[in-house]
């Protein structure tokens, strides 16, 4: 990490399965210029993501939960919890966050009330049931939804129906029926694209 720390210039940023300290993610507040940064499959946690959310910069953010390699099972493995929802929420810039496979909970959710230049969102395979989406309707900028493999239902996105400017929600793996889908299609003011 020191040197990619040293590459003050740098706007993409991958370290996909990456085994890394949280420590180290220090090493990196000095890129100012950081933009994208994909993080999945890596051992990042709460507590690295507190260093990498100093870089205000940052408009696109992808982690996901991982688990230990079986050849290696006492490594390090990353944890994404509601803790990591706080960490981001410092990142006002932030246009995109896809977070996969995480503990994440409704009431991790509000913390992105912070985020308000969020246009795309995925919290697939989180522990979502539905509660928190009321935090996630004050997004005013949310184009895309993705909670793909999330306990949420029919009647819990609701409150989903004052993102006039969201164009794609996926729920596919949740208990939305295609009777809920179509349902909340037709109250919709414009068009909106449902794929469960």
């Amino acid at each position: 990490m020191p040197l990619i720390g040293q590459l003050t210039n740098l706007r993409d940023l991958t370290l996909q399965f990456a085994e890394f300290s949280n420590e180290s993610v220090r090493h990196l507040c000095g890129l100012r210029e950081l933009e994208n940064v994909d993080m999945r499959w890596s051992t990042i946690s709460d507590k690295g993501l507190v260093h990498l959310s100093q870089i205000s910069t940052i408009r696109s953010l992808k982690l996901n939960k991982s688990c230990p390699p079986v050849a290696a099972p006492n490594s390090l493995s990353s944890q994404i919890t509601n803790s990591t929802l706080e960490q981001i929420s410092k990142l006002k810039n932030l246009q995109t966050l896809v977070i996969w496979g995480a503990d994440i909970t409704d009431a991790g959710l509000p913390n992105l009330i912070h985020c308000d230049q969020l246009r795309t969102l995925w919290l697939c395979e989180c522990d979502i049931e539905g509660p928190g989406l009321v935090s996630v309707a004050k997004l005013a900028d949310l184009q895309e939804l993705d909670l793909c493999g999330t306990d949420v239902s029919g009647t819990s996105l609701e409150p989903l129906q004052q993102l006039r400017g969201l164009r794609s929600l996926r729920v596919a793996r949740t208990n939305v029926s295609p009777s809920d889908a179509a349902t909340y299609q037709s109250r919709r003011q414009g068009d909106i694209q449902i794929v469960y």
